[in-house]
């Protein structure tokens, strides 16, 4: 354990972290016996929620949050880290939400769940690339709930109950808004635009950013965020909420001598309908539709443009029922996804110096027409007893079943075609000949991608019991989880185990330490995409006929289920009048997802090839007075990693490769992975409601420096075989970073029911330019202004 080596640094920097703000607490009003809801951790025992923070709706009201998605509210809680690209200065039009990694994950291995039901994307979760001419992009989740429609968001970073399964990383519980017997609305609207944005862009960028032809620059845009909320009340025991959110974005850019505007929408339409049969039964159904369309156009293409679409729907009937053994819960629900690529049509890059080429760049065509998906039927049920007496211990047991079973599709309707390589002469062209101008040029080489589908189907069940388990001082919290699916055909054993003591018996200090096994959900990316064959042909002139030359597939194989061991100690404090706690997690993952190449490099098959390890200490301290609240979070952490992500190329015999780093040689299982993986960050959140209806809360986020490997351009032999040559590398890094986020809200009551609530978020507040990544001048976005308006009814 790397960080065990470094004790007396630990203990150093947690005594900072601590001391620098408790001079603050100790002169600060006495703690009230009501506290503002805020960022909590709490519950009736400790054991089973040492690794959870709970966001309620007050705070995420409160917090400044861009462009207020699940993700960006949930970077305030230790162990979040986003990616490096984040907040780029490049890109600001965009909308959608960033990757999270928790507790060193990749940002697409955590689980998300609306109401209970997944909100997880099982279709490339990890594809990112908008210009692939053979996927579509995607993400994580498929419903991206505006902040507007969150009661609240628990996240958990370690010692996660048995209850929660599917992930490697974290879980992310979200639960909506509830209707309510009265009559009440909302109607809401922010706006940002480049012209309220200060940028950081490198001299040897800017020609080329406020010239933009590529939307990987984004010079201008203008963002609006808006939507209703109504609920009614149709009688005593029931009532329906209706909403309606929007996000949209434009973004104009150059394309061929004119502008054009792209444009990003994120639409949630959102239903839930609340009946109480009884004082101890109870009813409810989501129902959740969220179309994202982005219209896009490939640099200096003629006829390049596109369209994105990905419509996701989600409906859920949940029951509670209070028996006098306990709590019986029910949830039946289905989740689909529609993603397609429109429009576009073969590509072909022309030489330019012929008649019949017109325009600068010679390229013409788009991406092509794709199509993904996914339907799924969930179905949970879950019984918590009351609590049982046996002997001298307390115990409360929980036990759950879930089933689910799913379609996925993909499917490219038509044959398409890349074509490239020009031949310039005075020729005649074959009859439908596409890539052939008559006396002027012709295209020698394409790539030939195959009209094809495939569809895989995947049953998994799952089941669990755990128990909190009450002696005196002393909680313990075993839980099993046990899953199956069809695909891997084999069962999973999970084992969940916590435990905490009350020192002193005061509920003042309490150690805990934590084991815990997690499976992730079932890899199938791969089932899907056996139908992407390809290949490259040519032919000798435009009479002759095509000829392939190579040709590339991939194969799914036999996989294990990739597993993370966990390994957890803490200790919670309460002192000045808040509460200090210090965690350190280990986690050991195995058997992830990597692909191998044949021998002929043409032939990609998945395999288990993949490990990380990695550790985090956390230090925060809370305290909450009055109409005020403070929070105070330190990560240190690191992730190794022998491979990026699952399209990562891990041979068997790459296992054993080496490289020269910093004077030592080192296996790639040592590499100290890329991305998500700054090693100290640290959070300052204040929030407090100031006299005439002014609210202010500040979130100051501090980040160490980030590293990188960098190639030296040179290779040594190896200390281990000196007739193999080794790469050579040195540590590089960035600066560190630190920024201010604030945000004002004014309520203004109009009646006495009613009130009108402006709004002013500043991002960067101080314009720091901070660089990112691994380039030497890649900067965030400065200063950014949200201003808003929420009428409340």
């Amino acid at each position: 354990m790397t960080f065990l080596n470094k004790g007396y640094a630990i203990a150093f920097f947690s005594f900072v972290c601590f001391f620098s703000f408790a001079q603050q607490a100790i002169c600060a009003d006495e703690l009230a016996t009501v506290k503002l809801p805020t960022l909590e951790v709490s519950a009736e025992r400790i054991a089973p929620t040492t690794g959870t923070v709970i966001i309620d709706k007050e705070m995420i009201e409160n917090l400044p949050s861009r462009n207020g998605s699940v993700n960006e509210i949930i970077g305030i809680a230790p162990g979040i880290q986003y990616g490096e690209d984040y907040l780029n200065s490049f890109t600001g039009g965009e909308v959608e939400p960033p990757g999270v990694s928790i507790s060193g994950s990749r940002f697409y291995e955590n689980n998300y769940t609306i109401d209970g039901l997944s909100n997880n994307n099982p279709v490339d979760p990890g594809n990112g690339d908008y210009v692939d001419s053979n996927k579509l992009p995607a993400h994580p989740q498929i419903h991206f709930l505006s902040k507007e429609l969150i009661e609240e968001i628990k996240v958990y970073n370690s010692n996660i109950p048995a209850e929660f399964g599917g992930f490697i990383g974290g879980q992310v519980d979200v639960k909506t808004i509830n209707p309510s017997s009265d009559f009440w609305g909302s109607v809401n609207y922010r706006t940002t635009r480049s012209s309220w944005t200060e940028f950081h862009i490198s001299d040897e960028d800017k020609e080329d950013f406020y010239h933009s032809e590529d939307n990987d620059y984004q010079p201008k845009f203008t963002k609006h965020d808006g939507g209703l909320i109504i609920n009614t009340p149709v009688g005593p025991d029931t009532s329906f909420i209706t909403a309606y959110q929007q996000k949209k974005s434009f973004i104009p850019l150059r394309q061929l001598g004119q502008t054009e505007t792209q444009t990003r929408k994120h639409e949630s339409f959102f239903f839930k309908l609340g009946h109480d049969f009884s004082l101890t039964n109870r009813i409810s159904a989501t129902a959740l539709y969220s179309p994202v369309e982005g219209k896009y156009f490939l640099n200096n293409f003629k006829n390049g443009d596109y369209t994105l679409n990905r419509d996701s729907y989600s409906f859920v009937i949940n029951s509670e029922n209070y028996m006098d053994s306990g709590l019986l819960t029910f949830a039946i629900g289905y989740n689909g996804q529609k993603s397609e690529r429109k429009g576009g049509s073969d590509r072909f890059f022309w030489d330019t110096s012929t008649t019949s080429i017109d325009w600068e760049s010679g390229f013409e065509g788009s991406l092509g027409p794709l199509k993904t998906g996914f339907d799924e039927i969930n179905a949970n049920a879950d019984f918590e007893f009351k609590n049982l007496k046996f002997k001298q211990t307390d115990h409360k047991i929980k036990l759950g079943t879930e089933i689910s079973y799913s379609d996925r599709y993909y499917n490219r309707p038509e044959t398409y075609y890349y074509y490239f390589v020009d031949v310039v002469a005075p020729i005649t062209c074959q009859p439908d000949d596409n890539a052939c101008i008559e006396n002027e040029q012709y295209l020698k080489y394409r790539t030939k991608y195959f009209k094809g589908e495939s569809s895989s189907h995947l049953f998994n069940f799952a089941t669990y019991i755990q128990d909190a388990i009450a002696w005196k001082r002393l909680e313990i919290f075993p839980g099993l989880r046990m899953s199956y699916d069809s695909i891997a055909k084999k069962g999973n054993l999970a084992p969940r185990f916590s435990a905490a003591l009350d020192v002193f018996g005061n509920h003042k200090t309490t150690i805990y330490v934590g084991k815990n096994r997690y499976y992730s959900g079932t890899p199938h990316t791969y089932e899907l995409y056996t139908s992407l064959y390809y290949e490259v042909e040519k032919r000798s002139s435009q009479n002759d006929p095509w000829v392939g030359t190579d040709n590339y597939t991939r194969q799914s194989s036999d996989l294990k289920t990739p597993y993370s061991d966990e390994t957890s100690i803490g200790i919670i404090q309460k002192i000045f009048g808040g509460e200090l706690k210090v965690q350190y997690i280990e986690k050991k993952n195995k058997d992830e997802i990597t692909r191998s190449k044949d021998s002929d490099l043409k032939t990609y098959t998945l395999n288990n090839n993949g490990t990380s390890e990695h550790e985090n200490w956390q230090v925060s301290w809370h305290r909450y007075w009055r109409n005020h609240s403070l929070e105070l979070n330190c990560t240190w952490q690191e992730t190794r990693s022998n491979h990026t992500d699952y399209e990562s190329t891990l041979n068997d015999d790459d296992l054993t490769d080496t490289i020269w780093y910093e004077g030592k040689e080192i296996g790639i299982d040592e590499f100290i992975r890329a991305d998500y993986n700054r090693p100290f960050v640290a959070n300052l959140i204040y929030s407090g409601k100031l006299p005439h209806g002014i609210t202010f809360t500040n979130i100051s986020k501090y980040r160490g420096p980030y590293t990188w490997r960098e190639y030296q351009g040179y290779s040594l032999p190896s200390s281990i075989d000196p007739t193999q040559m080794v790469r050579v590398y040195k540590r590089a890094q960035q600066k560190r970073a630190l920024t201010f986020d604030w945000k004002f809200s004014w309520a203004v009551p109009t009646s006495s029911k009613q009130q009108a609530i402006l709004s002013l978020d500043i991002y960067n507040v101080f314009n720091k330019k901070s660089k990112y990544g691994a380039g030497i001048d890649n900067y965030e976005i400065g200063r950014q202004f949200w201003a808003g308006l929420t009428y409340k009814f």
